[in-house]
């Protein structure tokens, strides 16, 4: 029987990689893979002499140059941008959401004017949401979720966003964060005994580290140590939560838990959620909250 260095599971992008590399160093590979062909989900059939995704469009997306270089000496890649549309009624609107999408929408053309828009119909949704649909609007206002979410996200799921749980909708920290972070505070500090300073600071210092490291890079995605260290923090925040009811209140008023769960590998949202960190810890104090 012929023995193998490795065998890989699969003939996609994964084990391909492998087993061209361990093959330039030497080593010999067993690839097994039920279907009948290589490529897994990306494979393309030539039908009439065009390219087509027998899966799926599968779009190759990076914006790390080493690995730019690698595929492209393996095959030349066409640069493409991804330019999607929304067919809302025999409307035509550029997606993602962009200034173009809300001037076809409302006849506008600032962002002033569409955050202004936008602000306004999240608030037909006051308190915490009761299902998908309120969730949405919460985040984006009702225009932009019946006219570009709701028809998609139903047909997805199969069932009416009204009977989905909000959960399905991560939470993010929004855009307003510091407007977001004044109301909270102002709302807390009215309460009576509340969260010292210190202990804030304490929970702020837990992403700062996470943050100057992030902070100086310039990709879309996290790094896989920051994601794991994200993790352990949500594990850090519950155990003070534990510990702490003054904590448990003021993390339950901000949404900490479920911001920091919204991040997933997203940078965006972290460098967001560490602003928003900052700006509590502000308004606390100058809403005159004590050390501690």
């Amino acid at each position: 029987m012929k023995k193998y260095d490795y065998v890989l599971i699969g003939a996609g992008l994964y084990s391909g990689v492998i087993a061209y590399l361990a093959g330039q160093a030497g080593k010999s590979c067993l690839v097994l893979e039920r279907r009948d062909h290589t490529g897994g989900n990306i494979y393309c059939e030539e039908i009439e002499g065009i390219h087509v995704h027998k899966y799926g469009a599968h779009i190759f997306h990076t914006s790390n140059k080493e690995v730019w270089q690698f595929v492209n000496s393996l095959a030349e890649f066409n640069r493409y941008t991804n330019s999607p549309i929304a067919n809302y009624k025999g409307e035509i609107y550029n997606m993602p959401f962009n200034m173009n999408t809300f001037s076809k929408m409302w006849g506008i053309r600032t962002p002033e004017e569409a955050k202004t828009i936008i602000e306004e119909q999240r608030k037909a949704v006051p308190g915490e949401p009761k299902n998908l649909e309120e969730q949405a609007i919460k985040l984006v206002g009702k225009d932009i979720y019946e006219i570009l979410v709701k028809g998609y996200t139903e047909k997805q799921w199969g069932r009416r966003a009204t009977e989905l749980p909000p959960e399905i909708t991560p939470k993010k920290v929004p855009e307003d964060y510091v407007d977001e972070a004044e109301r909270i505070m102002r709302s807390l500090m009215s309460g009576g005994k509340t969260v010292t300073t210190s202990k804030i600071r304490n929970l702020l210092s837990l992403v700062t580290d996470i943050y100057n490291e992030e902070n100086i890079r310039t990709e879309e995605k996290l790094r896989p140590e920051s994601v794991v260290k994200l993790n352990l923090m949500r594990v850090r925040v519950a155990y003070e939560c534990g510990r702490d009811d003054t904590v448990k209140s003021f993390v339950a008023q901000t949404n900490l838990l479920e911001y920091l769960k919204g991040i997933s590998t997203d940078r965006a949202d972290l460098i967001r959620f560490a602003h928003y960190m900052e700006a509590l810890v502000a308004f606390h104090r100058y809403f005159g909250g004590k050390e501690g």
